[in-house]
């Protein structure tokens, strides 16, 4: 008869197993990202949106979205306020459908000197465009942008 503890002990050790791996694999999905956008250096922690599939429309660039909140502690400012004001260069309009919302567009910024960085990896990027979502992208607040996962695969 088999003894009840070691059963136990080994769905222990499983259970401690997957957390492990499940921690792991969620520290390797964030970055911590530099740019420079409307003349600002910019810090933010990104989180890797592997289901990010938008491009600017014209240089087929792939777009990060930043929230909405973090551009305000930047710039006091929304974006589309800069906009009308004409205080805003590089502007561009990001097209994407979400669940709940077929047509959708979104305010973009190119920005400059992208460097995004995980422990002793460095992946820089010239140009960059950055989308300014209003909708609050992590519920407990555990990173301020959405990174799209050409700018770490393709190095583009």
């Amino acid at each position: 008869m088999a003894d009840p503890c070691d059963s136990q002990q080994h769905a222990c050790k499983v259970f401690v197993c997957i957390s492990r791996k499940r921690y792991e694999s969620r520290q390797r999905i964030f970055y911590q990202v530099e740019f420079t956008m409307l003349h600002k250096k910019l810090e933010v922690c990104a989180f890797l949106d592997t289901g990010n599939f938008l491009y600017e429309p014209v240089s087929q660039m792939p777009v990060c979205i930043l929230e909405e909140e973090t551009f305000l502690k930047y710039f006091h400012e929304p974006l589309f306020k800069m906009i009308e004001k004409q205080e805003a260069e590089g502007i561009r309009m990001i097209p994407y459908q979400s669940v709940g919302r077929e047509h959708g567009m979104m305010s973009a910024v190119m920005a400059n000197d992208m460097k995004i960085t995980k422990e002793d990896r460095i992946i820089e990027h010239k140009k960059a465009v950055i989308a300014i979502s209003k909708v609050s992208l992590s519920k407990w607040g555990a990173y301020e942008m959405l990174l799209h996962p050409d700018l770490i695969k393709n190095g583009r």
